[in-house]
């Protein structure tokens, strides 16, 4: 039996892995995996279907989800999340009425010679929909981390908000761009849901409401704890990796989403200036 030091070295492999390499996955980039959306439950989501196929048990309405793992949190209590990085881009939908639209791509403007005709839903809006009824949606993606209250473990999530989703996502950039220490990843936010209303008050969906949960550095720009300077070091790690976020990995993203209609199946109701 194999022994170094007196310990047996039969049961240990540890030789056999690089560090930050997943054996036999070597060839895969992000682009390779789903996702990690980070979601809101709405009262026609199916996983709040007890009848439907990908019904989550306990699942209701309001809730947030991780779309990689299922799992749900209350929207009440909300979650820990450290922005890192934030990246506007143009998604594009196919027909409302087949399959509520079908992804169709992402660009980062319209100078394509295919949108020349598509014309605005309405004053104000960066949506537009094209001749053939293809919308395209303007949509701010953000990458963050999402810290687990309990055993401070991170796990990177991607928060993508558009139609009046937007609205909430100015308020975030303006609550960051207010901290002192101008870093995103220098505060971590709670995020809870609220219910949103058309001006008629007929539709209703659940949007996100935003808040300063607590700093990581002071006035003087030193972390406040230990703990903290770790998540301003990995904040940085995870900015500088999101920001080489590649196109492919950006039609992940729309590929494992969904057009955001609200207020029931039609998209009329959420047309709201933001």
């Amino acid at each position: 039996m194999p022994k170094k030091n007196g310990e047996d070295t039969s049961l240990d492999f540890s030789h056999l892995k690089k560090e930050g390499e997943i054996v036999g996955l070597e060839e895969a980039d992000s682009s390779h995996f789903s996702p990690p959306l980070l979601v809101l439950l709405q009262q026609q989501s199916p996983q709040v279907n007890k009848t439907a196929d990908n019904y989550i048990e306990g699942a209701e309405a309001g809730m947030i989800m991780n779309r990689l793992n299922n799992k749900v949190y209350d929207g009440n209590k909300g979650v820990l999340i450290q922005p890192c990085y934030f990246a506007p881009r143009y998604f594009h939908w196919g027909t409302p009425d087949v399959k509520r639209g079908q992804f169709m791509g992402v660009y980062l403007d319209l100078d394509k010679e295919e949108f020349q005709g598509a014309t605005a839903e309405k004053a104000g809006i960066r949506n537009y929909v094209l001749p053939n009824g293809d919308r395209i949606e303007y949509t701010y993606v953000y990458f963050c981390n999402l810290i687990d209250e309990e055993t401070g473990d991170k796990d990177k999530v991607i928060i993508s908000m558009s139609r009046s989703r937007i609205k909430k996502g100015k308020m975030w950039n303006n609550l960051i761009s207010s901290k002192s220490h101008k870093m995103m990843f220098g505060s971590l936010y709670r995020l809870t849901t609220v219910v949103d209303r058309d001006s008629t008050g007929q539709y209703s969906w659940y949007n996100w409401n935003i808040g300063t949960e607590r700093e990581l550095l002071d006035s003087s720009m030193k972390a406040i704890s230990p703990e903290d300077a770790d998540l301003i070091e990995y904040g940085m790690q995870c900015h500088n990796d999101f920001k080489s976020t590649s196109d492919a990995e950006f039609t992940k993203i729309g590929q494992s989403s969904a057009p955001q209609l609200e207020g029931g199946t039609s998209s009329k109701s959420d047309n709201v200036a933001y």
